[in-house]
């Protein structure tokens, strides 16, 4: 796997609640955090300068796992690369299979990173590409896929993934962020890599379409990438060098969150990101556009907006000042949002995880 430290313990603790596991044996470039039951094996740090030669040895690895401990499940986090590797060892060892797709459909519908408004999810289920065309095959042969809501899951439903073999495994967030009583500093707070993928131009812009109606507007951009000198340019641009502040990155964030009225996302395609829960834990209503398993969590209306075209800048601009200027929605969206992370808090993921492997993994009936 190739996963930050705090992803990869949101996904990992849950497997190590449950008493049926004794043991995870996690292939990682590096050595991550301590978890009970987890131990690492990591290629040379050398190989991590030469990718090919870090795969070949994962794969090794692997496979010597594989055949030397016989584990009940050989599950990759991402196809591709290390879903690849994982279905490779697990063939040739003959050990059952597994893949969480993360980042939702695009994981099937490219193995690179795909180009901007490639794959966007806010115009419903995209096309099949070509390199999904060889890569669906390889996806059929897993004996479980876990998805992070049902966006991804009727992607793959409707591109001839039997049902029975995808488990919707929803994002919870394994640590101390919640609601706390703090002066409200920004109007608005986006955290997220600045990329073109995430597209905050169009929050920029939106928010100086907001400055007419509401002059004093305050907007705070946590997070850091190559898109940031052209943004910083761009705020400057519009004259919004008093309204927008840049944070750069931010290793503890709940301060920020405390501290925003709305959180804005204005991606064209996610996952699932932690970023939306961990917003709505601080009580926080999120304006987002409709860029995949986002839907299963926000309630239109109820929590938050959700708005159908990321690029839209007029319906996130509309979206900003009603919000903030409607003092009872903005309660209701508080209170529904702390409601709505309540109930993914108490989801019960070890469980899931243990109906998953009981129905998808049949003990007297090895791979």
């Amino acid at each position: 796997m190739k996963l930050p430290d705090r992803n990869m313990m949101n996904h990992i603790v849950p497997l190590s609640q449950l008493e049926e596991i004794e043991r995870i044996m996690v292939v990682r470039d590096t050595v991550g955090p301590a978890i009970d039951k987890v131990e690492y094996h990591c290629p040379p740090s050398w190989t991590l300068k030469f990718l090919p030669a870090a795969y070949l040895l994962k794969l090794g690895i692997l496979l010597r796992l594989a055949r030397e401990e016989k584990p009940s499940l050989l599950l990759s986090f991402k196809l591709y690369p290390h879903g690849i590797l994982a279905f490779l060892a697990g063939k040739i060892a003959g050990v059952c299979t597994g893949v969480s797709l993360i980042g939702g459909p695009v994981e099937v519908l490219d193995t690179g990173i795909p180009a901007v408004e490639t794959f966007a999810y806010t115009g419903g289920i995209p096309p099949m590409s070509k390199k999904g065309v060889f890569l669906l095959p390889i996806l059929r042969t897993f004996d479980i896929i876990t998805v992070t809501g049902n966006y991804t899951r009727n992607f793959l439903v409707a591109h001839g993934i039997p049902p029975e073999k995808i488990v919707v495994v929803p994002h919870i967030v394994e640590n101390n962020i919640h609601a706390r009583s703090r002066e409200k500093t920004y109007d608005i707070l986006t955290l997220a890599r600045l990329e073109p993928v995430k597209h905050i131009d169009v929050l920029i812009r939106a928010v100086h379409r907001v400055t007419a109606s509401m002059p004093g507007i305050r907007v705070a951009i946590v997070g850091d990438g190559r898109d940031r000198k052209k943004l910083e340019a761009l705020t400057q641009e519009l004259g919004l060098e008093d309204h927008i502040m840049f944070a750069g990155f931010q290793q503890e964030v709940e301060q920020w969150f405390n501290r925003s009225r709305i959180f804005v996302l204005t991606s064209e395609r996610e996952g699932f990101p932690y970023t939306v829960v961990e917003a709505m834990l601080c009580g926080i209503p999120v304006i987002a556009s409709n860029c995949g398993d986002i839907a299963d969590v926000i309630a239109d209306g109820c929590n938050g907006i959700l708005i159908d075209d990321y690029q839209d800048v007029d319906a996130f601009a509309a979206s900003i000042v009603a919000l903030l200027t409607d003092p009872d929605a903005m309660e209701r969206m508080h209170a529904n949002a702390l409601k709505t992370a309540a109930s993914l808090k108490s989801a019960d993921i070890p469980r899931i995880w243990q109906q998953a492997l009981a129905q998808n993994i049949a003990r007297d009936n090895p791979c």
